[in-house]
């Protein structure tokens, strides 16, 4: 899954998600367009934040 699915599904906002992982709006928005990749801090706190559903950098990418 995907974080603009997993965000859909979820009805969260892309800047409610940042505030819960403890980043920006902008820095989730680098992710999801591969400008920049999370630390492994970041990564566990999404994982944990999403449950499980996304567990790799590549699932933050919207591939565009």
């Amino acid at each position: 899954m995907n974080l603009r699915r997993w965000l859909f599904e979820n009805r969260m906002t892309l800047t409610l998600f940042a505030k819960k992982i403890g980043v920006t709006r902008w820095t989730v928005h680098n992710w999801k367009n591969g400008r920049n990749t999370p630390t492994s801090t970041h990564m566990e706190a999404i994982r944990a934040l999403t449950s499980g559903k996304i567990t790799k950098e590549e699932d933050l990418n919207d591939g565009f």
